[in-house]
């Protein structure tokens, strides 16, 4: 049940009923509630954004593909970080769990490009055939520790190969022609 949203918007409601019998000549007291309810508002769209970053209403309405095109371009127009993007017309069906964590990998692998990468730009590609869906993420910043690769001493690292093997697949994590990073995420069709 959605708690956290429905309260701040009955509060709110609550907070709309009681301005008229506010004193219309009582600045202070306009202006305590116009804080209020910015706060109220503040609350509600903060709610918003964090259930959607979560699980955005884009993955179950529109599919993976759209949900992956919409983060990517976000994450880097935020950024300013330049982005090409090249993913299939047609999306495979895929289970629910598979779709949720396909987007957290990209998801992960996106915001180690803006934290750590110091990149200019960063590419997102998916390719689906008979047999499996493979989605890559490259930049072309500093890289990855080896290290980091090799030990998944890295807590994001760990957990995108965790979410990978838990759908059957794979992921790899290498370097770039030409310098940055690229990590490769596999998954059965099936």
């Amino acid at each position: 049940m959605n708690w956290g949203g429905g309260l701040l918007v009955a509060a709110r409601l609550d907070l709309q009923q009681l301005k008229p019998v506010l004193p219309a000549d009582d600045a202070a007291s306009a202006a305590r509630f116009a804080r209020i309810d910015k706060a109220l508002d503040d609350g509600v769209q903060f709610k918003r954004r964090v259930i959607e970053g979560l699980r955005p209403t884009l993955l179950d309405n529109l599919g993976l593909f759209v949900a992956l095109r919409w983060q990517m371009e976000q994450a880097c127009a935020s950024a300013g970080l330049g982005h090409e993007i090249s993913l299939p017309q047609a999306e495979p069906a895929l289970a629910d769990d598979v779709r949720i964590n396909l987007f957290r990998i990209v998801q992960e692998c996106i915001n180690n490009i803006l934290k750590h990468a110091q990149a200019k730009n960063a590419w997102l590609e998916a390719t689906v055939d008979d047999e499996k869906l493979q989605i890559t993420i490259a930049d072309d910043g500093v890289g990855m520790a080896a290290d980091a690769v090799s030990l998944a001493t890295h807590h994001g690292l760990s957990g995108m190969r965790h979410r990978a093997r838990g759908m059957g697949g794979s992921v790899q994590f290498g370097a770039r022609d030409g310098g940055g990073s690229v990590v490769t995420v596999t998954v059965p069709r099936c």
